[in-house]
């Protein structure tokens, strides 16, 4: 058998029919080296075909990858996987490309798997981040993102993933001095203006985001980015944090309007139609906005402030819903100090229902 045949073949069974294998056995010993010596060289073209078929399936998912084609990527490294079920660049890849599909599940779960032998990769433990921030396990995603700072403290994605991690977890005291070095060394990137508006907003100081997008609002928000995309998803999200600090600063008349651009292209776009349904309240729309509210819930169902707000709506129309936001609202602000205020007032509503209940 020729060892081209044995390199398609690649199954040691395959290569001798049974009376072959009952004849080995009492062969003399020259012929029994033979046969181990074939056995090696059968092994190495196996192994070799296998490595270059790895090869091959790697160098066609790094080509997909690059030209942002991550479904066939992922397929490649999938593909490169079945042959070589424990090769650790299609694993790494695999779980960079995942997390850019969306596929933070299975991305958190591939790259967590690999991340000892990759201790001083910075990718690895940078798109771990991002995966469990898909997920939404920000505790997780912080003590990535930390890791990834350990290995290059100057990575400017790992920084400002950092500053946002710890404004999702309420630290804003921790936010708000990642952010503010930000701005001050990268003021022009639109990101780190995007995460200090956020924690300006939750801290109050409106006038103070109004400030820093003054230049974007007065450019009509032209947003220049590396796609349209990234730059229409740029844009939107900045024109929320304006208006969001409009409805701070009780000023609707300038928030409304941002919020109807922000809705036509992002209908279901959770804080907006939070930030719409405050205006909705304040013009005494009381069903407009608990149609924003539970919209709000339904695309993003950790919405904090939709909860509370939907709790307090439903008071006295419907009992039993308001106890519904009400309890939803505590499970999901329960680790989050921004929300202290809002959960000592949830907890006296709750007990007020209960009583009502039991009269």
């Amino acid at each position: 058998m020729s060892v081209s045949t044995a390199s398609r073949n690649c199954s040691f069974g395959d290569f001798m029919d049974e009376g072959d294998k009952v004849k080995i056995s009492h062969r003399t010993s020259k012929i029994k080296l033979w046969t181990v010596a074939a056995v090696a060289l059968l092994t190495s073209a196996c192994a070799t075909t296998k490595n270059q078929d790895t090869t091959r399936f790697l160098l066609e998912g790094n080509s997909a990858a690059l030209r942002g084609d991550y479904p066939a990527a992922a397929n490649a490294y999938e593909s490169a996987l079945r042959v070589a079920p424990g090769n650790l660049p299609a694993k790494r890849n695999l779980g960079i490309v995942l997390v850019k599909m969306g596929d933070f599940k299975r991305a958190q779960k591939t790259l967590a798997g690999i991340q000892t032998e990759y201790k001083d990769d910075i990718e690895i433990f940078y798109f771990l981040g991002e995966a469990s921030r898909g997920a939404s396990d920000h505790k997780s995603a912080l003590v990535h993102y930390q890791k990834a700072a350990k290995i290059n403290p100057l990575d400017l994605r790992v920084q400002k993933a950092l500053a946002w991690s710890h404004f999702r977890l309420g630290n804003l005291e921790k936010a708000f001095s990642q952010a503010q070095k930000l701005n001050r060394s990268n003021g022009e990137d639109l990101q780190v203006k995007l995460i200090f508006a956020s924690v300006l907003n939750k801290q109050k100081k409106f006038e103070e985001v109004q400030a820093l997008l003054a230049h974007v609002e007065r450019s009509n928000f032209n947003v220049q980015s590396k796609d349209k995309v990234s730059a229409d998803t740029e844009k939107t999200l900045l024109m929320n944090a304006l208006a969001e600090s409009y409805v701070g600063s009780d000023n609707c008349n300038k928030a409304e309007p941002l919020y109807s651009e922000i809705l036509k292209a992002r209908p279901f776009l959770s804080s907006a139609l939070v930030g719409s349904a405050k205006c909705d309240l304040k013009a005494k729309q009381k069903s407009r906005a608990i149609s924003r509210l539970e919209r709000a819930t339904k695309s993003d169902p950790d919405s904090e402030e939709a909860y509370f707000l939907l709790g307090q709506l439903y008071e006295n129309a419907d009992k039993s819903k308001a106890t519904y936001y009400y309890r939803r609202f505590l499970l999901l602000a329960k680790d989050n100090p921004q929300f202290v205020s809002e959960s000592r007032i949830t907890r006296s509503n709750l007990v007020n229902l209960e009583k009502g209940s039991a009269r």
